[in-house]
């Protein structure tokens, strides 16, 4: 049963929203974002429910801090609030909000929604890029290079992670540093020697197919996966 982390601190919505959901989802409520942070050092939800005005601070810094956290950036969040201003929308949408939903809210539309969330998430999650012996389970956050039928994991940190992903999502095409330094969102200074760093501990990771990865001098870097690599 998928957790569901309510952070609401009104008793009579919490009451609404466990109605609307408590039959298929596990409800983990919580009244302000004190208790919600601590909730979150314990276990990661798969979804969390989001008021805006709460008694210990605004849900729209808890939202920034979600999206900001490795454990917690691909969590989904929704929304559920009175303040439903357009702009309000437009800011709660720019700090990484999946949906926003307005009081008084409908019962069977919001559990729709929380499992419409739900499943792609879960989509998501089960993609695994395969390229030749390389294999990438983004919802597992691993990288495994398969030799003779055993998968040896390539150990990668976050960081090499998200580049080795993106460089597999578009083999062949040269991606930039500046390109690179975007996938890098959370770090505090993205400079071109972070990107050369993380990409030479990278291969050095993957080993035999260290070559997969080629400098384009001036430029950046790509997945070839013929093994040519090396610098062009």
């Amino acid at each position: 049963m998928a957790g569901v982390l309510v952070v609401e601190d009104c008793p009579d919505t919490r009451r609404l929203i466990e109605r609307a959901l408590g039959s298929e989802f596990a409800l983990r409520p919580c009244e302000g974002l004190a208790e919600a942070r601590a909730a979150l050092a314990e276990a990661t939800p798969d979804l969390v429910i989001l008021d805006i005005g709460l008694p210990d601070g605004d849900g729209m810094a808890l939202c920034s801090e979600l999206r900001s956290d490795d454990a917690t950036r691909s969590v989904p969040v929704i929304f559920l609030s009175s303040r439903n201003a357009v702009d309000t929308k437009v800011t709660a949408f720019g700090l990484g909000a999946d949906d926003f939903v307005d009081k008084p809210f409908n019962g069977a539309e919001l559990r729709a929604r929380v499992a419409a969330r739900l499943r792609r998430r879960a989509d998501k999650d089960n993609a695994v890029r395969v390229l030749g012996p390389l294999r990438i389970d983004r919802g597992r956050f691993k990288a495994h290079r398969v030799e003779d039928g055993v998968e040896h994991d390539l150990d990668l940190t976050a960081h090499e992670l998200r580049l080795l992903v993106a460089l597999a999502e578009t083999p062949g095409r040269v991606l930039s540093r500046a390109e690179l330094a975007r996938v890098l969102v959370g770090d505090c200074v993205i400079t071109e020697r972070t990107i050369d760093t993380h990409l030479c501990n990278l291969r050095r990771k993957l080993g035999p197919l260290r070559d997969w990865i080629e400098t384009v001098r001036g430029v950046g870097y790509r997945m070839v996966e013929s093994g040519r690599g090396g610098e062009v």
